[in-house]
């Protein structure tokens, strides 16, 4: 087994500098980049019982910057080796990250510890699979595809690895016959499969803005008071993004007005109330719960009760609620006035709106 460590610098797709202090959310902790490892793996197949495991390859931030650390069984022979060497690595990290790791590389490393009797650490471990976290927004990036290169490209991320898994797959068994030999061709095999796994995880590292994004969307602070904007009924919130993204969406819905919208630099909310009265002339606007399989729909009144309440109420005056009814009423002008009301309606609708948008479809990577 070979253990190649290597310093990653900003032109090899470190990203942007703050994603070092934000937390990303794991097993409903929020734990922060630089206690993540990213890893990715290198097989001759999608098997576990009749394939190899040739290279196993980390990304982590240490005192110096940015390491990548390579576990690569040059041999064809040191499988265990570098399993053995992965979980010592990876066990002071308080979690793992990858790009589909729950659909391919956790199941095929677990089934490989298996053979040999060593307990699958990883898999206690809270996990990000990125995949998972930008595939219920497919349509709204309006990508073709949800392979991680693809999202590369969108990020603008291009890469030198000209190769996909299936011809490294060749390309190792390839370098193996050559190493043996002792053909010359050897080392520009041995260059580029380490290239491939290299840009499988800077390319990770690279769309982290993105799925930090959609992780912590409903969460960013607004730039202050809504304002009045386009007459003096709509009402305008904005919140700048830490770091500029490609982003350019809009998402409507009817109720309120209400559209959120994105252009890399911005997020922003509109929204006109309605139901203005003497009592309230600055109108009233609606309030989404955010777990609506806990509501019941009341139409007569037009709002939502949690179950624990709605359960007194007679079923023929009851449905249950959906993520488009799971609501009650506020007063708009407490925006206008309140900060922290303000931000909570803010952050309220910019995860109902994100959600409707979201497709629970999935898409094959």
């Amino acid at each position: 087994m070979k253990i190649i460590r290597t310093p990653i610098t900003p032109a090899d797709g470190t990203g942007n500098g703050q994603l070092l202090t934000a937390a990303f959310s794991a097993g409903g902790k929020a734990i922060p980049l630089s206690d993540i490892c990213l890893f990715d793996i290198e097989t001759t197949g999608f098997a576990a019982d009749v394939t190899f495991l040739y290279l196993i390859g980390c990304l982590t931030h240490e005192a110096d910057g940015w390491v990548m650390t390579q576990f690569f069984a040059e041999d064809g022979a040191s499988e265990q080796q570098i399993l053995s060497s992965f979980l010592e690595f990876v066990r002071p990290y308080q979690a793992v990250m990858h790009f589909h790791g729950n659909g391919f590389d956790l199941p095929y490393l677990k089934k490989k510890y298996e053979k040999y009797g060593i307990p699958f650490e990883p898999s206690g471990k809270p996990g990000i699979d990125c995949y998972q976290v930008i595939n219920p927004y497919r349509k709204l990036l309006a990508l073709k595809n949800l392979k991680q290169r693809t999202v590369e490209e969108y990020m603008g991320i291009f890469r030198d690895d000209p190769y996909d898994g299936g011809e490294t797959a060749k390309q190792y068994q390839a370098f193996v016959k050559a190493t043996l030999m002792k053909q010359p061709e050897a080392e520009e095999l041995f260059d580029l499969l380490l290239l491939h796994n290299h840009d499988d995880l800077t390319g990770l590292l690279g769309i982290l803005p993105l799925v930090h994004f959609f992780q912590s969307a409903e969460h960013l602070p607004l730039a202050g008071l809504p304002e009045r904007a386009a007459g003096p009924q709509e009402l305008h919130f904005t919140a700048a993004l830490p770091y500029p993204l490609p982003l350019s969406f809009a998402i409507r819905q009817e109720l309120d007005a209400a559209c959120l919208s994105c252009d890399g630099k911005t997020l922003c909310l509109s929204v006109v109330p309605e139901q203005k009265t003497e009592e309230q002339p600055e109108g009233t606007l609606h309030y989404y719960y955010p777990d609506y399989k806990e509501y019941y729909y009341l139409p007569k009144e037009d709002m939502a009760v949690h179950k624990s309440i709605g359960r007194f109420v007679e079923k023929a005056f009851r449905t249950k609620a959906t993520r488009e009814n799971c609501y009650t009423r506020i007063q708009a002008g407490r925006l206008s006035a309140d900060p922290q009301a303000a931000d909570d309606y803010f952050h309220m609708m910019t995860r109902h709106l994100l959600a409707s948008a979201a497709s629970t479809k999935k898409t094959a990577e």
